[in-house]
């Protein structure tokens, strides 16, 4: 069973894509997906030693190694070009999301789709992706416990005029009446 937080990254990826899975940590995104028939192709990658362990227990746990592909390495440097449609970074800080995408423009600019739910620093993303030519196209709000997380899905394009309140709440959710709640 997903946390509320990835269950709202899930209902984010269009059915049918190659997905990756950056910083995937026990794999249970790739997993989910797999198991439910929502995707074509997953690809799982960590860097950290002991979650990629974990990651793959799960997966041959759940007999899903023919289906889902682990790799071990920083951010995109184990994928190439074409290997998927759509990227998520989940769980991590704006700041790092940032660098992997920097770190990896090339390859980010292939997909079609971005899924990025960053653990703070929302602002900092938002900012980021208007200015190195990113549109966001859906945002949504995923509340665990007495926290709540924002998810961005993000396509390559000009956001057009954007101001403070954007990069605060985001150009779609300030369009949803459901700033009130958080």
């Amino acid at each position: 069973m997903l946390s509320d937080r990835l269950m709202t990254v899930a209902s984010m990826i269009p059915k049918g894509k190659k997905v990756v899975d950056i910083g995937t940590d026990h794999a249970y995104l790739p997993i989910f997906l797999t198991k439910h028939g929502l995707v074509e192709k997953v690809i799982a990658t960590e860097i950290v030693p002991g979650p990629f362990k974990k990651a793959m227990e799960n997966i041959q746990r759940e007999g899903l190694e023919q289906s889902i592909e682990l790799r071990l390495g920083f951010g995109f440097e184990p994928i190439s070009p074409k290997d998927a449609d759509v990227a998520v970074i989940a769980g991590m800080g704006a700041e790092t999301i940032i660098h992997i995408m920097e770190s990896s423009k090339e390859i980010c600019r292939t997909l079609d789709l971005l899924i990025l739910q960053p653990m703070k620093g929302n602002d900092k993303l938002r900012k980021n992706l208007f200015l190195t030519g990113y549109k966001i196209v859906d945002e949504r709000v995923a509340q665990e416990e007495k926290k709540f997380y924002e998810v961005i899905a993000a396509v390559k394009g000009n956001q057009g005029n954007i101001d403070e309140i954007d990069l605060v709440v985001g150009p779609v959710l300030r369009k949803k009446k459901i700033a009130g709640r958080y």
